[in-house]
């Protein structure tokens, strides 16, 4: 059975309830997010949106949410990323970085260095929080072959040493 122990900050030293909540589990997984209050559901205030990136090149793919409350986290292919809370690192993917005003409710994701293994299914997911409802927004992202190979010569010499 997973415990899980957790710590609230008032970060502004106030009874709202703008506040951090720091956590992890005897797994080792940390995790945190802004509790936010406010009138309205989370919904995303621009959504990823298909998109392509030459191979080597750089994309970045937008997520940017209102009201979030859940937990975000990006998706590829079904595969959840997990991100470094302070450096929006992706865990085991150097090339991929969570960037943005988190606090402005911007989780964009940027991928450097594309490759092939990049092309595929990405979703925004902003997680349920009591009785708000959970949100997914999902772009497909097509890495093209960027094939240097096919423009370098490729003269025939046909002729051997037997054709003297």
């Amino acid at each position: 059975m997973m415990t899980t122990s957790t710590t609230t900050i008032d970060v502004d030293d106030d009874d709202d309830d703008d506040d951090v909540v720091v956590g992890d589990n005897d797994v080792g997984s940390h995790w945190y997010y802004t509790k936010m209050t406010g009138e309205g559901a989370q919904y995303f205030r621009f959504k990823p949106r298909n998109s392509s990136v030459l191979e080597r090149g750089e994309v970045i793919i937008p997520c940017e949410v209102e009201n979030r409350v859940g937990i975000v986290q990006w998706v590829k292919d079904g595969f959840a990323y997990v991100v470094q809370p302070m450096s929006g690192q992706i865990v085991g993917h150097p090339r991929l970085r969570l960037i943005g005003d988190q606090n402005a409710g911007v989780y964009n994701l940027q991928i450097t260095d594309a490759s092939l293994t990049d092309d595929g299914e990405y979703q925004c997911q902003v997680g349920p929080h009591v009785r708000v409802k959970p949100i997914r927004a999902n772009a497909h992202l097509t890495v093209i072959c960027n094939d240097s190979s096919s423009s370098s010569s490729s003269s025939d010499s046909s002729s051997s040493d037997g054709d003297k």
